[in-house]
């Protein structure tokens, strides 16, 4: 699989909170919609909110999280790459391009960051293979 054929169509797309669309992505959906490209479909965390975007599924999605991902310590292109913020809680991620860059969504739009940038390096939480995935 031709990683950069994959992921060109997404470069400089907007930012969208909770975007699912070529509209806008958050980086979940962004996450979501490249696998989707490769034939796997994710679960949606989106789905687990209300009306009022509201957070209605937390222990739900890590029960299932953990049955569709392994926590790996050598990622591989195309791997998933999670960071989180100053209060310990997961909430970036994006996949990885090769061992120096990986792809997310950010306020900046769609945009490929290197990985030992100190932004990341800092807020790394981890890598994570896709259990059915064959790559």
């Amino acid at each position: 699989m031709d990683i950069n054929k994959l992921i060109t169509p997404y470069i400089g797309l907007p930012y969208k909170h909770h975007g699912r669309d070529r509209q806008g992505y958050d980086c979940y959906g962004l996450i979501i919609a490249i696998y989707a490209d490769m034939g796997y479909k994710l679960m949606d965390i989106e789905e687990k909110y209300d009306e009022h975007w509201s957070w209605q599924g937390r222990n739900h999605f890590i029960e299932n999280y953990h049955k569709q991902w392994d926590i790996v310590t050598t990622p591989k292109p195309l791997d998933v790459i999670m960071f989180k913020n100053k209060r310990g809680i997961v909430n970036h991620g994006g996949i990885i391009i090769d061992r120096f860059r990986f792809i997310n969504a950010r306020k900046a739009g769609v945009v490929i960051d290197r990985i030992g940038a100190d932004r990341w390096t800092q807020s790394l939480d981890g890598f994570y293979h896709l259990k059915e995935a064959t790559w």
